[in-house]
């Protein structure tokens, strides 16, 4: 039988969101610029509140304040540096 994970544990997993980042393709590590567009947007503006950043080696999470029950938010940045012919 498999344990329960508490309610309160779930609810503070609902109020982040891990960025993917990827590059040509790749997953990877975020780029400071890419980070630092992330964190100057007026999320306000959207009818959220960002409360914290945490950057880690290989990931970026945000933390929300307030999120409605069962609203989450996913964010996938693709960068590509190669040209495609059109």
């Amino acid at each position: 039988m498999s344990e329960l994970v508490p309610s309160s544990s779930i609810r503070e997993q609902d109020m982040k969101t891990e960025i993917l980042y990827f590059k040509d393709f790749v997953p990877c590590s975020i780029a400071q610029s890419s980070l630092d567009a992330l964190t100057s947007i007026n999320w306000k503006s959207y009818g959220l509140a960002l409360q914290s950043v945490a950057d880690h080696d290989d990931s970026v999470m945000l933390e929300w304040e307030n999120l409605p029950p069962d609203f989450q938010i996913y964010i996938a940045i693709h960068c590509y540096h190669r040209q495609y012919p059109s």
